[in-house]
């Protein structure tokens, strides 16, 4: 079976589905990744802080300043909403990655910004602004 058909019966129906934004929402979801620019890395970060952040609590806050939840982990952020490819990519989009031997499907996540750009957050950088291509090799797939 395939691994994320199987972590996919864990998660709620809740978690299950998202709802497609509308331009001015990813707008606003992008302005408010963007405020955490700088901000220091802490895996693991409490989502209640400003002090720190990791990749999906980064990704969990721009989101919540619109009214939508997502789940707390990247791997289960990665199950929420519409598939999308790489060749579909549009600002906003969630992006998921695979980048160590952790024993998760997904271990990374990123907002799209559009044209090659996306916001994360890395333990050696914190919140930045990188180029999209630097991860392609990791990608897995985006939500919408």
């Amino acid at each position: 079976m395939n691994t994320v058909w199987l972590l996919a019966a864990l998660v709620s129906p809740v978690e299950a589905s998202a709802p497609a934004l509308e331009a001015k929402s990813v707008e606003a979801v992008i302005r408010s990744g963007m405020r955490f620019e700088g901000t220091p890395y802490r895996f693991g970060a409490d989502v209640e802080s400003s002090d720190a952040v990791d990749c999906s609590s980064l990704v969990l806050k721009a989101f919540k300043s619109v009214g939508l939840v997502l789940p707390r982990i990247a791997w289960r952020q990665a199950l929420v909403g519409q598939l999308i490819g790489a060749d579909q990519l549009r600002r906003g989009d969630r992006l998921y990655f695979k980048l160590t031997d952790r024993p998760v499907p997904i271990d990374h996540t990123a907002l799209y910004l559009g044209d090659g750009l996306m916001l994360h957050a890395w333990p050696a950088t914190g919140v930045a602004v990188v180029p999209f291509a630097d991860f392609r090799d990791w990608f897995r797939y985006a939500r919408r």
